[in-house]
């Protein structure tokens, strides 16, 4: 594949990790926002309460009085780290789609030449260099940089699939000791309910406090789960990414 196609496919994929990212962001934000003042039980009196916050819907614990979320700093990085990567990476983006769909830069010239066979003419067309594919130094250094940004993208992501299956299995506890369930009705608590469903019953079955009253209701299994799909996905493209800028240095040797 020659360095005009790679270009394009660096440019569709960063377009993607950048609405993924915004996604990430977005979903995030949604479910820290609805759940922050029900699951913020951890600092009491009222005052007290900017200096230990456990508003965040991930990483929430079961306690002996109740249940209540996780660190609201997990909140704010996964709610807001996506941010940095989608900003360089529309960037990119927007470098590379000037480079492929304006400039044309990378794309093969074909020198064509005419022969005459016999009274019959022939025309063999034989691609040349390529135009402005570049610096090898300049492929190389954007591609430690995507690099790091996948590291970037995966610490993220590992934040918020530990943090989504972490409160889960601790509202497994809080749902098995509401519904004062044994025997089997434990074993379909622990073994059969996936944790789509445990967040349903989080969702409909999570008391109201006088303190704060929420007049919607989210659907947070999904909302969480498409932040993460979308961090995953924009993770695997980041790093096929610094594949593709590596192999545009191959090619250009200077």
């Amino acid at each position: 594949m020659d360095q005009y196609k790679l270009e394009k496919l660096l440019f569709i994929f960063f377009v993607f990790i950048t609405c993924g990212s915004v996604i990430t962001t977005i979903c995030s934000g949604i479910a820290w926002n609805h759940w922050k003042e029900v699951l913020d039980k951890c600092a009491f009196p009222e005052w007290a309460r900017h200096h230990d916050n456990c508003g965040c819907i991930l990483f929430g614990k079961k306690f002996d009085s109740g249940f209540r979320g996780g660190a609201i700093s997990n909140c704010y990085y996964v709610t807001f780290a996506p941010l940095l990567t989608a900003v360089f990476l529309a960037v990119l983006a927007g470098y590379h789609c000037v480079r492929v769909f304006i400039n044309k830069k990378g794309k093969p010239n074909h020198n064509v030449m005419v022969e005459r066979s016999f009274g019959d003419v022939v025309i063999t067309a034989t691609p040349s260099v390529q135009e402005d594919g570049g610096n090898r130094k300049v492929w190389l250094i954007l591609c430690g940089v995507i690099v790091f940004f996948s590291i970037y993208i995966l610490v993220y992501a590992i934040v918020l699939s530990n943090g989504y299956y972490k409160t889960c299995d601790q509202y497994r506890i809080e749902i098995s000791n509401d519904l004062k369930a044994f025997g089997n009705q434990q074993a379909v608590i622990y073994g059969r309910l996936s944790c789509s469903a445990i967040y349903d019953f989080m969702d409909y079955l999570f008391p109201n406090y006088d303190v704060y009253s929420r007049s919607q209701f989210i659907n947070t299994s999904i909302t969480l789960l498409l932040a993460i799909q979308s961090a995953w996905l924009s993770f695997i493209l980041a790093l096929i990414s610094s594949v593709i800028y590596f192999r545009i240095a191959q090619i250009n040797k200077i």
